[in-house]
């Protein structure tokens, strides 16, 4: 069985109506200058834009891609004793990372390398001695305050790594270390936020 509706008959906007909703519409758009318009009793009214140009409309921000140094830059000029020991830094976070070596006795900032998002970094001619690691996560590096923008994380790890040396009577073995910024199945080293000024 088929059903029929029956529509109600369009009435034509009234002149009055029209100039009315087309008055409207370009005043919401801030376009034009004040337009007439007619009152229901037949009187000329008018009617201000929002906006009197364009030029005046609201601008919409700024849009730019977040910075991201190359993988493995170094933030600061490597310090202290150089020797054969390395360090391996894999991050594999969805975001960047800064790691900063720090020497344990004395509190010098050793090295402050980049890793990018899921990428490895190896630092190469560490000297012996006992080091703190900690390391900031986050997007968009701003280079002046030394920091990432947004979804900043700050932690260390909570043991230190000892870069020693061992000697025979015809050798030397130099300590190193691979460590990960993210979390993995049976990992062995723990990490703990920080605060960000002890970074």
């Amino acid at each position: 069985m088929a059903y029929l509706r029956t529509l109600p008959p369009t009435v034509p906007n009234h002149p009055r109506q029209t100039l009315a909703k087309l008055a409207a519409i370009l005043g919401l758009c801030g376009i034009g200058a004040a337009l007439p318009l007619l009152t229901s009793e037949g009187q000329v009214s008018s009617m201000r834009p929002v906006a009197p140009s364009l030029a005046q409309l609201a601008t919409p921000p700024e849009l730019r891609l977040p910075v991201s140094l190359a993988n493995g830059t170094d933030i600061e000029p490597p310090r202290g004793q150089s020797g054969y020991s390395q360090l391996t830094i894999a991050n594999g976070n969805d975001v960047d990372a800064v790691a900063k070596l720090v020497d344990a006795a004395s509190g010098q900032t050793l090295r402050v390398v980049y890793v990018q998002a899921h990428k490895t970094v190896v630092l190469e001619n560490l000297g012996a001695g006992t080091r703190l690691l900690k390391f900031a996560l986050g997007t968009d590096w701003d280079a002046q305050q030394q920091q990432f923008r947004r979804l900043r994380t700050v932690l260390a790890f909570s043991e230190p790594l000892e870069f020693v040396v061992q000697r025979d009577d015809t050798s030397e073995y130099w300590k190193t270390y691979e460590v990960t910024l993210h979390p993995v199945l049976h990992g062995q080293a723990q990490t703990e936020p920080i605060p960000e000024d002890e970074f």
